[in-house]
Formats: C-alpha cells, sequence, structure tokens
C-alpha cells in the first residue's frame, strides 16, 4: 500500500476560557486503501498508550478521534488528508464523542463536563456528566440525563449509554436489575453480569421498529419490540461481541444491516456483519494487521464505516475507514 504524507499544523483552541497552543500530532501516518470522494485510509497514533481511537464520531464531514487516556485527553480532527488536533484536557476528555444536529459532543466525565467542538463547556456540574451522549443532544451522569430541553430524568441504574430514535430516547445500564429504560417501559437484565445495555442501537426486525442492545459480557446482542420491549432477535458471538453496533446498509442493497464490534476477539479484535439483520454473520476484512481492540469504538455516516482500535500499552492506536458499499 503506498503511504501518504501528512500536512499538520499548531492549532490554536479555546478551552476554559483561554487560547492555548496544542502541538501537532507528529508521527500520525496514513495508509491509504481507496481513491474515493471521502476519505477512506487507516491512521495509526505516534503514541502507544493514549487511547488513540476509544472514540469516534462524524461531524461536518469530518472524522473526529478521541485518544482520552493519560493526563490529558486529546480530540483529532480529521478531514481528507490531514489531521489537526482540536481539543485537549483533563477529566478523560475524548472518552465518548457524539455528532448532533448542530454540534459534536465531546465528555470529560471524570472532569463533569461536556464540551462541543470550539471547546465551549455545554453542560456541567454533575458527577459524571458525559458518561453517556446521544445524537439528539442528549447527555447523561451517574443516576439521569438530560435531554436538549434541559429537563432532567433520573433512571434506575448508572447510564451507560443513550440512543435517540425520534422523540424516544432509549437508556441502557450495565449494571443491577434494570438493563434497558424507554420512557416507562423497562426491561429487566436478561442475564445476570451480561452487561446488557452497554450499546445501542434502533432498526426493524421482520417489520417490527426495535431497539438493540449489546450485551457484550455475555457476547449477545439482542433487537427487543419498542412496543412491549419483548426479545425480537439475538445474535451471538465472542470477543466482547456487542461492544459497539451499528446500523447502516453495508452492501448498497438499500436494506439495513447490522454491524457489531468484538474487540477482543482473537488478536486484532473483530467486525461482522449481519445482511438485512439476519443470523448468518459475514466478517469485514480490515486488512491492518497491527490493529488491537478493533471494534472498540464504530460509527458510519453511511459512506464509510469508521471503526476505532485503539491498541494496547504496546501496540499503536488505529482508526479504520472504509468506504460503503463494501
Amino acid at each position: 500500500m503506498r503511504r501518504a504524507s501528512l500536512l499538520v499544523v499548531p492549532l490554536f483552541v479555546h478551552f476554559l476560557g483561554c487560547t492555548r497552543t496544542v502541538d501537532p500530532p507528529e508521527g500520525l501516518t496514513f495508509v491509504d486503501r481507496k481513491t474515493t470522494p471521502a476519505p477512506t485510509a487507516t491512521l495509526v497514533a505516534k503514541d502507544s498508550d493514549d487511547g488513540f481511537g476509544s472514540a469516534v464520531a462524524v461531524y461536518d464531514g469530518d472524522v473526529w478521534v478521541g485518544a482520552p487516556h493519560g493526563t490529558e485527553g486529546r480530540v483529532y480532527r480529521w478531514s481528507s488528508d490531514d489531521i489537526t488536533p482540536a481539543l485537549a484536557g483533563p477529566g478523560r476528555l475524548g472518552a465518548h464523542l457524539q455528532a448532533t444536529a448542530t454540534s459534536l459532543l465531546v465528555s470529560a466525565p471524570l472532569d463533569d463536563r461536556v464540551l462541543d467542538q470550539d471547546g465551549n463547556t455545554v453542560h456541567s456540574g454533575l458527577s459524571g456528566m458525559g458518561i453517556a451522549l446521544s445524537a439528539g443532544g442528549d447527555v447523561a451522569w451517574e443516576s439521569g440525563w438530560r435531554g436538549p430541553d434541559g429537563n432532567d430524568r433520573e433512571t434506575p441504574g448508572r447510564p451507560s449509554t443513550l440512543h435517540r430514535d425520534g422523540d424516544r430516547v432509549g437508556v441502557g445500564m450495565i449494571h443491577g436489575p434494570v438493563a434497558f429504560v424507554d420512557g416507562e417501559q423497562q426491561l429487566a437484565r436478561p442475564e445476570a453480569g451480561d452487561e446488557a445495555g452497554f450499546s445501542l442501537a434502533s432498526g426493524t426486525v421482520d417489520g417490527e421498529e426495535v431497539w438493540i442492545l449489546g450485551a457484550p459480557a455475555a457476547n449477545r446482542v439482542i433487537a427487543v419490540r419498542k412496543a412491549d420491549l419483548g426479545i425480537q432477535r439475538e445474535w451471538t458471538g465472542t470477543g466482547r461481541f456487542g461492544h459497539t453496533i451499528v446500523t447502516v446498509d453495508v452492501d448498497g442493497d438499500d436494506r439495513v444491516d447490522l454491524v457489531v464490534g468484538a474487540p477482543l476477539d482473537g488478536v486484532q479484535g473483530r467486525v461482522v456483519w449481519f445482511p438485512d439483520m439476519t443470523t448468518a454473520p459475514e466478517g469485514i476484512e480490515l486488512n491492518a494487521p497491527d490493529a488491537r481492540g478493533a471494534g472498540m469504538a464504530m460509527t458510519s455516516d453511511e459512506t464509510r464505516l469508521i471503526i476505532g482500535a485503539p491498541g494496547s500499552p504496546t501496540a499503536l492506536g488505529q482508526v479504520i475507514m472504509l468506504p460503503l458499499p463494501l
């Protein structure tokens, strides 16, 4: 494969009311994959212990990457043929990223804040603020969540993820007797210790509108009907199967498919997809032999599938971007 050079420049960032310079990410390299209007490549980090690729999001046409580990977390913005540092700060900044219709939400959950793409604080003051974010602008903390209308809602357990589908918000909770909440409906934990609710998506299975919950400790993904939270379908795998979930048309047949990350499957981690929400998996070739933890983070803008592989203490973090349809 051909290696392309990177254009990196210092970026002045407005953060906590002051302007500071973030050093350019020297050492990041691209591995080109396929010429498309949108960038599709593998981006490899410089440092092996920063968690680069722990969170990914697409906002304003660019890919944003979180590297939250260490005393200072960072967020990078990747567009076309260059990457620039966008934000830096304490509290595991960049642990979660979520694009909304109007902004990018960036969590710093150990600093009890949520920022936007310009470094402005948009939520603060509640313990663990930013532990879960949704595309609607919803933000969770240790005991509840807040919608874009500013109203707070309590939850029966600590939220682990939020997913907005229209005017409905599903809340997943990996611990406790309740795994998932949709309004007044509650789903009892299917299996003790399964971490059901670790990841969430929504879709349609056999004509039924469903919430899709990842239960990675049980290597299981389940679809529950929105009408009554009864189980409609389930998928199983290995290696924390269900750690991440994306619903997108993978093969270009105008039908939505299920994509599931299993970051501890094998040495690299694994990502599989289920055509038309069926239960027969198809593997996705990553072509990134040095990746570790692939599928730890994942998102899509319907033209690309973006997979985070945050590495290990001895392996560099990567972000693998594949063009759709595959």
